[in-house]
């Protein structure tokens, strides 16, 4: 996979173009999403539902959805 901040640096020394720089990004994504399909598929169905379920968790706990917050409280360096 690219090292996508090598990739920003020629970019902006102007040695890459910057369309040439988004299409390896998005070849990068793609390849690595299919890989993770072939993954998928290559697991029981078992597993497979297991991990569409956590996947499901994940995504509603990063965009804030039922999100516990603990109860913290501030403290000041000067103690007060």
């Amino acid at each position: 996979m690219a090292d996508p901040d090598a990739g920003a640096d020629l970019f902006a020394e102007g040695l890459v173009p910057r369309d040439a720089l988004l299409t390896a990004q998005i070849t990068s994504y793609e390849d690595v999403a299919a890989k993770m399909r072939e993954r998928m598929a290559a697991l029981p169905e078992g597993e497979q539902t297991e991990l569409e379920q956590a996947a499901a968790i994940l995504r509603r706990v990063r965009a804030g959805g039922d999100l516990k917050l603990l109860p913290l409280a501030v403290v000041s360096k000067d103690g007060t």
